[in-house]
């Protein structure tokens, strides 16, 4: 083979890889959401914190959208990794199904496509 055989072959090997990552990520049940939401939660640790000490704070629908994907769509143990019990989560999803707001929370930006 030549080089640009060579380099040919490994570009569209990597092409495949690629596309096969992405269709596992694609069928895994939302894991890249599962992810997201998680980070997205990880930005207001010290809200939730508050919230469990004196029960008032303002999670608002982006938080309350990622309880829910967690809560919902995820493993169970995606909480314990912010140390939080399955229960905690729990809490947390009731305050956010309890809190007024608009009827559907519309999905974040980075949560769609």
């Amino acid at each position: 083979m030549s080089k640009f055989e060579l380099e040919q072959h490994r570009l569209s090997s990597k092409t495949r890889f690629c596309q096969t990552l992405a269709a596992r990520l694609e069928a895994s049940g939302g894991l890249v959401e599962c992810w997201k939401a998680l980070n997205e939660l990880k930005s207001c640790i010290n809200k939730i914190v508050l919230f469990f000490v004196n029960g008032q704070t303002d999670f608002g629908p982006d938080r309350c959208r990622a309880i829910e994907v967690i809560t919902s769509n995820c493993w169970p143990a995606m909480l314990t990794s912010l140390a939080f019990k399955s229960e905690e989560g729990n809490i947390l999803r009731g305050y956010c199904d309890a809190s007024p707001g608009p009827a559907a929370v519309p999905p974040l930006c980075w949560l769609s496509g």
